[in-house]
């Protein structure tokens, strides 16, 4: 029985480092990737005019995409940090995807058991469009550890958390504005299935408020 249940503590172990042993492999080979399609102008476009022009909130018309601005003055502020180079973009990217990998595993351990959920959330990250937006210097990576962030927050019920991850859901782009008003439905519908009062749910969904 101990042999037993070493071997599944240890297959447990493994398939939670996985994920993040793959990503750092990921990361380093595409540390010199250039923007591609609509990064270049959501990330390169607007971090150049950042750094060349200071920061402000709105952009000129022909960069306005429509989107709010943050990962490009986040971006920006790196470079006059660190210079102006691709692998600070990736780097700063792959701080999401840690957040990423952390949350999924997490999102797993609420739904499934202790032993298998590392094993669902490796399957989870495998996804190729996740593996694929993991190279780039994309906002919709911050969109998708944001996003994952803010459901975890809820079910664990910390409403801080939430307030916080969904003010960067909400500045990282309009899919995320979106994404957010279904959150905050999501919320309410959970809420009512845990039987809270009326005085309880207004409470919990003030933390959408900032969003």
């Amino acid at each position: 029985m101990n042999i037993l249940k070493f071997h599944k503590d240890t297959y447990s172990r493994v398939t939670t480092i996985v994920p993040y042993i793959l990503y750092l492999v990921l990361g380093y080979l595409s540390l010199n990737f250039c923007f591609f399609f609509d990064t270049i102008q959501l990330s390169s476009l607007h971090a150049h005019y950042f750094y060349e022009n200071g920061i402000s909130l709105l952009l000129p018309t022909h960069l306005d995409s429509g989107h709010p601005p943050l990962n490009g003055i986040l971006l920006s502020i790196l470079w006059k940090i660190f210079g102006k180079e691709l692998w600070v973009g990736h780097v700063w990217m792959f701080l999401w995807v840690l957040l990423l990998i952390w949350q999924t595993q997490s999102l797993s351990r609420i739904f499934f058991e202790k032993k298998t959920a590392p094993f669902i959330a490796m399957v989870l990250l495998s996804d190729a469009t996740i593996l694929g937006q993991s190279v780039l210097v994309s906002p919709d990576v911050i969109l998708m550890a944001a996003f994952v962030w803010v459901l975890v927050s809820i079910l664990k019920e910390k409403p801080f958390q939430t307030i916080f991850a969904i003010c960067i859901l909400s500045l990282i782009s309009t899919r995320g504005m979106m994404i957010t008003a279904t959150l905050f439905l999501f919320q309410l519908f959970y809420h009512f299935r845990l039987q809270y009062t009326i005085k309880k749910i207004l409470i919990r969904t003030l933390s959408f408020a900032p969003g």
